[in-house]
């Protein structure tokens, strides 16, 4: 009997493994999603409205050069949270 149990809570931990795994890979919805496309002039131009937003008490200002890394955040429609 112990090893009926034991197969089945094997099976129940590999089942829940893969579903994890499943649900990993689609992403969270509302979440981060990384971008390979860092050289589009729309990503450049939101990253220098964020730089002069920071100006308060500076004597220096910064600049953007380049955008090395682009992550966007996935909202989620109403239509989309439906009961």
């Amino acid at each position: 009997m112990a090893s009926s149990s034991a197969t089945t809570c094997a099976i129940a931990l590999v089942a829940a493994c893969l579903f994890l795994c499943c649900c990993a890979q689609l992403g969270v919805p509302g979440g981060w999603h990384k971008k390979t496309n860092t050289d589009d002039e729309h990503y450049h131009k939101l990253a220098h409205l964020a730089i002069s937003q920071q100006v308060q008490g500076r004597e220096f200002y910064d600049t953007v050069l380049k955008v090395t890394d682009v992550e966007t955040q996935v909202r989620l429609h109403k239509a989309a949270v439906s009961n």
